[in-house]
């Protein structure tokens, strides 16, 4: 776990109020296993540039999908992201944005994991 420094977290702020240029990138596929599984993979790259802040951030995903019925289907999906630069200490307990916010460092980490189970109908 890295801490973020107050210019960091100030940078965060500001970079928003600025001239700013972000280079987005992602690239995914599906495939198709059987006619009821379909699985997903993702990743996304954002670098950031402004005056005084530099940062990237990747989000890495999955998702698992079977189908029901024509209309219903349950699924499973996890992402990784990291952030690193400026953004670091961006995701972490519920006070790292008011930190941020009042210009003090960030004290979150620079991943996090996430997943999730769902059940979907199309009307």
């Amino acid at each position: 776990m890295a801490s973020g420094s107050p210019s960091a977290a100030v940078g965060i702020n500001s970079v928003f109020n600025q001239r700013r240029r972000d280079e987005f990138f992602t690239l995914g596929a599906n495939y198709r296993m059987t006619p009821v599984w379909l699985f997903t993979l993702s990743m996304m790259m954002n670098r950031t540039h402004a005056d005084g802040f530099s940062g990237t951030r990747k989000t890495w995903y999955g998702v698992a999908d079977y189908s029901l019925s024509k209309r219903t289907d349950v699924y499973v999906a996890t992402a990784y992201e990291q952030v690193n630069g400026g953004w670091s200490g961006l995701f972490g307990n519920s006070t790292s944005n008011a930190a941020a916010a009042s210009g003090q460092a960030l004290n979150g980490r620079n991943n996090q994991l996430s997943a999730l189970v769902g059940l979907r109908h199309f009307f």
